[in-house]
């Protein structure tokens, strides 16, 4: 069932804009207003084959030293940087709960040593 068929007590003008563009409330992602932010959050997040990966609030802190702050002028929130590397995948088709996420996000699965 597709996410219009879903909207059934939606007016048909917001049936048709949801059909041509996507969406029809609510704000826009960062992923759309500032992509560079997201870009560089998932830089950000991946594991790095020396140092291990960084934590969502390391992410936040570092967001901040490069001069990226939210519409209010103060650093991301850990949630945020969550839900803008959500969104992102979601946009790309990614489930945020799947190992292809995870894989994007973390970088490829190594066995465990043994």
């Amino acid at each position: 069932m597709d996410r219009v068929a879903r909207q059934a007590g939606a007016s048909p003008a917001r049936k048709r804009k949801r059909e041509r563009e996507g969406r029809c409330e609510g704000p826009k992602p960062l992923s759309e207003t500032r992509p560079e932010v997201v870009a560089l959050a998932r830089k950000l997040r991946r594991r790095r084959p020396k140092g291990g990966q960084l934590s969502l609030r390391e992410v936040a802190k570092e967001l901040a030293a490069r001069g990226f702050l939210n519409e209010r002028g103060k650093p991301y929130a850990a949630k945020s940087v969550a839900s803008m590397l959500r969104s992102a995948a979601a946009r790309r088709g990614v489930r945020w709960s799947s190992v292809a996420f995870r894989r994007e996000v973390t970088g490829p699965i190594r066995p465990p040593r043994g």
